[in-house]
């Protein structure tokens, strides 16, 4: 798995990866089309991203693309989502976590990290990017999984 993140980290200076994605492309002088076209995106989809809306609707998407399902205990498969794929509503309705199995393993979504009061800002600056069987995801540093992890009262590996 390349990890892609300690170099985006150090330049990001903990902004948005999306505002740090726009930056590269405006000093790179490309469109939002023309960097579509090499990255083999949607342009639309591009756009939503480097403008920060619907961040919860983009991670759906990067999600999907790793074929998820609903994680229970005693299935090893999961349990198929309804509609086939995670929606925001999905995750919007989830209080703490949504527990994922996926082609590259099993994911936990955190949609309320415990112990970080300015939520996923607070977490950004420490997080990597991974290359995930051809999906970039942001995985929360070690330390601040463990941290949120004991706040919440669950071990480790739980």
């Amino acid at each position: 798995m390349r990890d892609v993140g300690q170099s985006l980290d150090a330049e990001s200076d903990g902004i948005s990866t999306s505002a740090y994605v726009r930056s590269l492309r405006c000093t790179a002088g490309l469109s939002i089309a023309e960097v579509a076209e090499r990255a083999g995106v949607n342009p639309e989809w591009l756009e939503r991203f480097e403008t920060g809306l619907d961040e919860v609707g983009i991670n759906c998407d990067a999600l999907n693309s790793l074929d998820p399902r609903w994680r229970i205990d005693d299935i090893s498969e999961g349990v198929r989502i309804d509609g086939r794929r995670l929606e925001p509503r999905h995750v919007r309705s989830s209080s703490v976590a949504i527990g994922l199995v996926t082609k590259a393993g099993l994911v936990d979504l955190i949609v309320a990290p415990k112990g970080f009061e300015a939520g996923f800002d607070d977490l950004v600056g420490s997080s990597v990017i991974v290359d995930v069987a051809g999906t970039f995801l942001r995985v929360g540093a070690l330390r601040d999984v463990i941290m949120s992890k004991q706040l919440l009262g669950r071990e480790k590996g739980s």
